[in-house]
């Protein structure tokens, strides 16, 4: 069956996942503030756009609660990851996923996929993805 995802953050991780889930041909919102990683996804994703995901009104406007997964690859900054993820959670997405990058993070991350000290500390997104669909 066909999902419909949003994958916030285009790092390396949420690249893998975009890429992992379109070739599971799933469909695919890739969401970044930087817009040299949102156009090396354009012809790949469903969809793409450049914004902050921070912003609650962008998620808003996203309508977050309307995907199946919310996948929040965000890394790099930590604040950035956990306020994306709340906000999805508080906007209604069903299911928030979240990737963690330190222990102290992992903390934090209220649902993960990748995380320093969980069960799939250190897989890699395509058998992340597996494990999911």
């Amino acid at each position: 069956m066909r999902k419909n995802c949003a994958v916030l953050g285009l790092g390396r991780f949420g690249e893998a996942v975009v890429r992992t889930l379109v070739d599971m041909h799933q469909d695919v919102l890739a969401v970044d503030v930087d817009e040299e990683r949102v156009n090396e996804l354009v012809d790949v994703a469903t969809q793409t756009l450049i914004a902050d995901t921070r912003d609650e009104e962008v998620l808003r406007r996203l309508n977050i609660d309307t995907f199946d997964y919310v996948i929040v690859g965000i890394g790099n900054n930590m604040e950035a990851s956990i306020l994306t993820t709340l906000l999805a959670k508080e906007q209604g997405a069903k299911k928030v996923i979240a990737k963690a990058e330190t222990a102290d993070h992992d903390e934090w991350v209220p649902t993960r996929l990748c995380s320093p000290n969980g069960t799939w500390a250190g897989a890699s997104p395509v058998n992340s993805c597996r494990t999911i669909f």
